[in-house]
């Protein structure tokens, strides 16, 4: 199941970057409460994936020309700027402090950098 849900939030994460890779009828997007949903729930303590998960996976799906121009780190902030965290997210090239464990640990770390500055 991580397999999948990690292949999930992959893709969810690059079509918000690349908007051209979205279908047309794509009902993640096209449905205006989803992507609120989606926030939420990725939020949740029981819904993390190990970001090592994440790393492997992107790392295996990655298009070189795709790959080049923006990290997984990249596409996750870029994902979570357009919520509710868009002013603590402002730089999307920070440097953390140790590695990531999840997408929640991401958030807290970028927004207790971000409270320090």
């Amino acid at each position: 199941m991580m397999i999948l849900d990690g292949c999930f939030l992959l893709e969810l994460f690059r079509k918000e970057l690349w908007v051209d890779l979205r279908d047309e009828n794509d009902p993640v997007f096209n449905l205006s409460c989803m992507l609120e949903y989606l926030y939420h729930d990725l939020l949740l303590l029981e819904n993390q994936l190990p970001w090592f998960v994440l790393e492997r996976l992107y790392n295996l799906t990655a298009n070189s020309t795709i790959q080049t121009s923006a990290s997984l780190l990249k596409l996750v902030l870029n994902f979570f700027k357009q919520s509710v965290f868009d002013e603590r997210i402002s730089d999307l090239n920070l440097k953390l402090p140790y590695e990531i464990l999840h997408i929640l640990d991401l958030i807290r770390t970028v927004i207790v950098v971000h409270s320090r500055i």
